[in-house]
């Protein structure tokens, strides 16, 4: 009987060192600092967070509370987490929410949801192990209790006893409003429908157009961008336009009394017109035809024109100021050209030296064939100077 009972002492103390070594080993595992991360928060508020609550990071389990104390005005929560995660750091004045009470429903357990790198628009260091987060950067859920005193205090400030209370009538500020409101809307329910309606359209049709509304928000980015750029000419500008009207404004009563002149000169024109307008067609038609005179006589006009400046030149030459005269030689049948084919053929035949033969001897009979006889040497004799009266005589 005894022999029995020993072996089965030595058995359960064998099993229940092997649970304990089991279970020190898996507290080892779990707290040994090199596996996780220790941080803590300060709340403030802690409703429903308990020890073993949830540390989440997008919704995935990172970790467990390890310890929820009140602490001041607020509360502070221990937690500890995987120490692969590696969770921002900033400083305490930063305006972000690092760590917040996520409430599934209204009577399940809370957990506590950390933020992660993509919170940080700039390079955060990693968060070091035992790092604290302040009040100021944590966020706790409104609170059923916290609704109910909230829609509670609405009631008394609209109730008898805040806005709607008085002591001149039956009805207070609140009521007042209520009943003009009301007899404002009496009778216009169509016209308020008509009006919904066509706030609907347009509103449908700015969601139509939001292509071209944002083509012309676009196409107005780009311009205020080009002022912009152009910021000293568009200054440059803006002061000159002020120059300008400084000017006009200094000169507003001589362009006042230009304006003032030019409206008499206009009616004075508009009455000569409708007075005169026969003759006025009558000397715009003969116009037309004198331009049309011109226009076909064109090439001859340029002639003219041509040769007008010479001739009045000559002109000049000829008046003799000591007789006062014009005189006059005309070599007729002469030439001017001493370069003349005619005259170096009547030169070369009249000193015997023009080729019997040849290209010249040819070249001489064809224009004397041409022009009837090669002239003399010479030309014919000048006419004597014809005598006028002096210029201004009589």
């Amino acid at each position: 009987m005894g022999g029995h009972a020993m072996p089965r002492r030595i058995s359960r103390l064998v099993v229940l060192a092997i649970l304990a070594a089991v279970v020190l080993g898996a507290v080892v595992f779990v707290l040994l600092p090199g596996r996780s991360k220790t941080v803590q928060a300060r709340f403030e508020r802690a409703v429903g967070l308990y020890t073993g609550s949830d540390v989440r990071l997008h919704g995935i389990k990172i970790g467990s509370i390890t310890k929820v104390t009140p602490d001041g005005d607020g509360v502070l929560v221990r937690m500890r987490y995987d120490s692969k995660i590696e969770l921002p750091s900033y400083p305490d004045d930063a305006k972000v929410v690092r760590a917040a009470i996520i409430p599934p429903s209204l009577v399940s357990d809370r957990y506590v949801q950390l933020a992660d790198f993509d919170s940080c628009t700039t390079g955060c260091p990693v968060l070091g192990n035992g790092a604290a987060i302040p009040m100021n950067q944590t966020a706790a859920p409104v609170e059923l209790d916290d609704i109910y005193a909230a829609l509670d205090k609405l009631n008394v400030a609209l109730g008898p006893k805040g806005a709607n209370s008085t002591s001149l009538s039956a009805k207070g500020p609140l009521s007042d409003l209520i009943d003009v409101s009301a007899a404002n809307l009496d009778g216009n329910g169509a016209a308020l429908g008509s009006t919904v309606a066509n706030l609907a359209k347009a509103v449908r049709t700015l969601a139509d157009g939001r292509q071209d509304l944002f083509g012309t928000v676009k196409n107005l980015q780009v311009f205020t961008d080009a002022l912009v750029t152009n910021d000293a000419q568009v200054r440059k500008f803006n002061v000159q336009l002020d120059q300008v009207t400084s000017a006009l404004a200094e000169e507003r009563g001589s362009l006042a009394a230009a304006l003032r002149n030019l409206t008499v000169a206009l009616r004075d024109i508009a009455g000569f017109i409708q007075t005169n307008g026969d003759s006025i067609h009558a000397d715009v038609v003969g116009l037309k035809d004198v331009v049309g005179v011109l226009n076909k006589q064109k090439a001859a006009l340029n002639e003219v024109l041509a040769v007008a400046p010479v001739a009045l030149s000559n002109l000049n030459h000829t008046y003799n100021s000591t007789s006062g005269t014009l005189d006059t030689r005309d070599n007729l049948g002469g030439t001017q050209n001493p370069l003349d084919p005619a005259a170096i053929c009547a030169a070369l035949s009249a000193t015997k030296n023009l080729p019997a033969s040849g290209t010249i001897a040819d070249t001489c009979a064809a224009i004397a064939k041409v022009i009837g006889g090669l002239p003399p040497l010479g030309g014919t004799p000048s006419l004597p100077p014809i005598g006028l009266p002096p210029l201004g005589g009589p």
